[in-house]
């Protein structure tokens, strides 16, 4: 009886764990949702960007792409089901020689975000103001960013803290005898740009930059920039980091031991050691390998590339951060234009391994750029890559979707309405996942702005999410989210102010009591996040009474109320 009793034990034990399974692959699917466009042969510039961003904001990811060889700009609109439709020809942006990179932001404020392309020499860069119908102008020359150069990658954030996203350019200076030098496009707020890279000396002088970042890399709630330098492996050039102290720059790229002396051509920044600070890993020449530094928290980063084993002696080029596989740990993808792509797993415990061949996500060609969004809002996050003399490839994911995630939509105040530069801290299980909003957060490239959390197999609450927004001390926290929702957070000054219009009103008092009745006591879901005033992810009484009190003293008349609150 013991030995019958044994094997019926046993076989409950297997029955309760979960099975190791082989990983499911990510699929090229490109033609088969809508994206037909193919790359040029545009050898000399290093490749074509592209970006996931949602233009229409209908909360799904559209995609941008550049390097066609007839000079096409495309379009294509998302559909919600990740399935796209090409609206080029609608979108009132013509064909143009010399494409190179592309980044996108609101730059003006009005909640739509704008694109930026950089050109090569004898093209003037481009920016187009987003007219939130799908189409676009041409405002390069008024805004005064239409620049000649040996134009790279570009990125945004707000530098000097008054609101608006400034714009940073990189140069390969001194390229096909173009001198050029890297701009610090300084937004004006009222659709203008200065130019005051020289004046903070972030130039770069006659460095070949490929591509900077601005990240927050010591946690003070501003800015700040990085540069990545080409030929730096031959040690006359390095890479650069400026520190931000309050809208002027201090070059500490020895003091924090960021110099990088490697060919950079892409930079990925995410906390891979759970530490509380942001780390880089970035591309290298194969004679050097790849180079990872991770960040001490008091300033300073260690050279952790061997021990994490992410060397790959490879051409690479763009690279960054995801949790393909949504167990809670950031992985890296890594184009190369020498050999496959990679895809490095990171299961926690180092080295990381290279599963890009067993889950088909290595492209063979010269592949250059590549960007990542959940395009059908299943929750794990997508990958697309452009390769010259290719046509640009999509590749879905059907791993992610096996385990639990946390996405959020982090909302800002004033013209920089995405929140860039805000950083959110999500705790789940004990363990703290950090994540930054960024735009212009590749080489040539940009990511969806949504921050994407992996939580594993475990389906329970999480235990915090903590946002700050960038350049002030505020802070929200969130407890008892559930998983498997995309969570729109909301700074303070806007909860229960559901129009926007600075101030709570009655209407938005009886809408947030209609969500507490209709709730009951359950948690709330995804639209009602901005009537849960206290974070704990219901709508109460609590809520409720806070709302009066705001429209009492601040909105409204003094001692009036809306309607008796429902006990």
């Amino acid at each position: 009886m013991s030995r019958f009793l044994a094997v019926g034990v046993a076989w409950s034990i297997v029955a309760l764990t979960p099975l190791c399974h082989a990983e499911q692959p990510f699929t090229n699917e490109a033609l088969a949702r809508g994206v037909n466009y193919s790359v040029g042969g545009n050898f000399i510039q290093f490749g074509s960007g592209l970006a996931f961003v949602d233009l229409d904001n209908d909360g799904d990811a559209d995609l941008v792409l550049v390097g066609a060889s007839t000079g096409k700009i495309g379009i294509y609109e998302n559909d919600g089901t990740g399935h796209f439709t090409d609206r080029t020809a609608s979108s009132g942006i013509p064909f143009s020689s010399g494409l190179v990179g592309v980044s996108a932001a609101d730059y003006d404020g009005d909640g739509f975000e704008d694109l930026h392309f950089t050109r090569w020499v004898g093209d003037t860069d481009l920016l187009f103001r987003n007219n939130g119908d799908m189409t676009f102008t041409d405002v390069s020359v008024a805004a005064g960013v239409a620049v000649d150069g040996a134009g790279m990658a570009s990125c945004w954030g707000d530098y000097n803290a008054d609101g608006y996203l400034d714009l940073y350019v990189c140069y390969r200076t001194n390229t096909l005898s173009n001198t050029t030098q890297n701009k610090l496009f300084r937004n004006n707020g009222d659709g203008t740009f200065t130019d005051v890279a020289a004046a903070l000396g972030v130039q770069a002088l006659d460095e070949p930059t490929l591509l900077a970042t601005f990240f927050d890399y010591d946690n003070d709630g501003d800015a700040d920039l990085y540069l990545g330098t080409d030929k730096g492996s031959g040690f006359t050039w390095h890479n650069r980091l400026f520190r931000n102290d309050g809208g002027t720059f201090t070059d500490v790229t020895f003091a924090a031991g960021a110099e990088a002396y490697i060919d950079c051509m892409g930079i990925a920044v995410t906390d891979l050691d759970r530490n509380g600070f942001l780390d880089l890993y970035m591309t290298n020449v194969p004679q050097f390998g790849h180079l990872l530094l991770t960040a001490n928290g008091d300033g300073t980063f260690t050279d952790q590339t061997a021990a994490a084993g992410v060397e790959l002696f490879h051409l690479g080029w763009s690279t960054f951060f995801f949790d393909y596989n949504n167990d809670r740990w950031q992985d890296i993808f890594v184009t190369h234009s020498d050999s496959a792509d990679a895809l490095l797993k990171n299961t926690g415990v180092w080295p990381l391994t290279d599963v890009a061949p067993a889950l088909g996500i290595v492209d063979p060609g010269l592949s250059h750029c590549s960007a990542y969004a959940d395009i059908d809002l299943d929750g794990d996050l997508d990958v697309a890559v452009s390769s010259l003399l290719n046509p640009i490839r999509l590749y879905i994911n059907h791993e992610g979707e096996n385990r639990h995630w946390v996405r959020l939509k982090i909302h800002g105040v004033g013209a920089n309405k995405h929140a860039i530069g805000a950083q959110a801290r999500v705790t789940h299980l004990g363990d703290t996942q950090l994540a930054e909003v960024r735009a212009g957060c590749n080489y040539k490239a940009d990511n969806e702005r949504l921050l994407h959390f992996g939580l594993g197999e475990n389906p329970v609450v999480t235990d915090s999410i903590e946002v700050r927004w960038p350049n002030e001390s505020t802070r929200r926290v969130l407890t008892n989210y559930l998983p498997d929702r995309t969570w729109a957070v909301w700074h303070p000054s806007r909860l229960g102010d559901a129009d926007g219009n600075g101030s709570i009103d009655p209407d938005e008092i009886a809408e947030a009591i209609q969500v507490m009745l209709d709730t009951a006591g359950s948690p709330i879901e995804p639209g009602q996040e901005i009537y849960d005033l206290d974070g704990d992810c219901d709508v109460d009484r609590t809520d409720i009474i806070a709302m009066i009190a705001t429209y009492s003293t601040v909105g409204g008349i003094a001692g009036s109320s809306p309607g008796r609150v429902p006990r």
